[in-house]
């Protein structure tokens, strides 16, 4: 005959499961539930207003929104592309098969950027739909707007969120000359309460002198991370300007881009002795320094004064002798370049 279990037997044995169970889950404090309530509120007011699918990249070389037609030959990074690539029309491809993403494991590991955080994960939706819809209107005449939605989003305790938010305006900037002035004042609006923008704006600085490192492809352990790396020095002539701009608006210190400018100004020097095999590279160079050297150039002020002190020293007697011995000792100097040059120099005369 079955043994029947008492009625308060089993009912401790089930308040005893419960009990297991419970120290199993996470528990949250309210600070936190707070935090997710938050940002789920704005993820569902946002995508009630502009809708959730997400956001290709606005204005670039060959990009839709520009003119362009078609999606960029310069810039082909994932972070450009959408659903449908840089038409803005739907693919015309035969559906592919489903593979699952690779990983970074095993004996042959990919290139990762040094313009990619990868440590920690980031809520994507936030960052790469709602923000970026965001930012994909961004101008004068909505600043103050897309400035304080910005502010409501960000948390000044989620660190690596942040990062990635730093990240994200770093590429934007480099990518939308137009508006990098604009996404300059904002970083520095910004940091004065998320102190860690600055710091990470220093990281991505010290990565981004890499980018003048000409790489051939016997330098690289693999063709990937050969083509990645030169993806990346497409985006030279932007990262500089934003650079120089946060320079200006005191995130960098002077300290900083004085380096960069020693950097550049002292590859001129040595490529422009090789011979014609480094023209290119050169003109790009020297359109770098020229395109931060406008940052500074508009204006008096003590501050600007002081900028253009600190680089002139720097820069101003190779960039002289470059220009005045060009025929000479520069053969890898081009006439363009030559002119280039003279246009920074009158910069730093002012």
């Amino acid at each position: 005959m079955a043994t029947v279990t008492p009625v308060s037997t089993l009912d401790q044995q089930i308040q005893d499961v419960i009990g297991l169970r419970n120290q199993c889950m996470l528990t949250l404090s309210d600070e936190m539930l707070h935090r997710i309530r938050l940002i789920r509120e704005k993820c569902v007011q946002a995508a009630a207003k502009e809708g959730s699918t997400p956001i290709q990249w606005r204005r670039g070389p060959g990009s839709a929104s520009n003119g362009g037609g078609g999606a960029s030959k310069q810039l082909p990074n994932k972070w450009r592309s959408g659903p449908g690539g840089g038409s803005g029309g739907p693919s015309h491809r035969a559906p592919a098969t489903h593979t699952p993403p690779p990983t970074n494991r095993g004996p042959h590991q990919k290139y990762v950027s040094k313009f990619q955080n990868t440590d920690t994960p980031v809520e994507d939706k936030i960052l790469n739909t709602v923000i970026l819809n965001k930012l994909n209107k961004f101008s004068a005449s909505n600043y103050d707007e897309i400035k304080g939605f910005l502010q409501q989003i960000l948390d000044d305790d989620a660190s690596e969120f942040l990062k990635a938010f730093m990240l994200l305006i770093f590429k934007k900037a480099a990518s939308e000359s137009n508006f990098c002035p604009l996404y300059a004042r904002m970083i520095a609006e910004l940091s004065e309460k998320y102190t860690i923008l600055r710091s990470e704006t220093k990281e991505l600085y010290t990565k981004y002198l890499d980018i003048f490192d000409e790489v051939s492809e016997e330098q690289c352990k693999d063709y990937e991370t050969f083509v990645q790396r030169n993806r990346e020095k497409q985006l030279r002539l932007g990262y500089s300007q934003f650079l120089a701009e946060l320079t200006r608006l005191g995130v960098l210190e002077l300290s900083d881009l004085e380096v960069l400018y020693s950097k550049i100004v002292t590859l001129i020097y040595t490529f422009g002795q090789e011979g014609t095999s480094k023209t290119l590279v050169i003109d790009e160079y020297i359109d770098c320094l020229l395109k931060m050297s406008q940052a500074f150039g508009a204006g008096k002020s003590a501050k600007l004064t002081e900028i253009r002190n600190g680089l002139s020293v720097v820069c101003v007697p190779k960039l002289t002798e470059i220009y005045s011995q060009r025929s000479a000792n520069f053969p890898g100097v081009s006439k363009k370049a030559s002119f280039t040059i003279l246009d920074c120099l009158d910069i730093f005369k002012i």
